[in-house]
């Protein structure tokens, strides 16, 4: 599927402890919903007192529905912008 390269609206998925383990989260979240596989995804250093972390985050049109729906499945999910 291709991903999606416009303009959109961006959610995060989760805030892991290295760019592996986000990465490792993605594949298991692109298994279980492959629609989002034709998202943007993108993971993005930040710290948050003296402790890293990488944020996933996946852009798309109709995102925030979505993440609403992932939400509602029990999946931690969470707009961005």
């Amino acid at each position: 599927m291709p991903q999606f390269a416009g303009r959109g609206q961006t959610i995060q998925l989760v805030a892991a402890l290295s760019p592996a383990e986000a990465e490792a989260h993605w594949q298991g979240m692109v298994a279980r919903h492959p629609e989002l596989a034709g998202f943007r995804k993108v993971v993005v250093p930040a710290v948050v007192g003296t402790r890293r972390y990488w944020r996933l985050r996946a852009t798309a049109p109709g995102a925030h529905a979505y993440c609403a729906s992932l939400r509602r499945a029990g999946q931690d999910c969470f707009n961005v912008s």
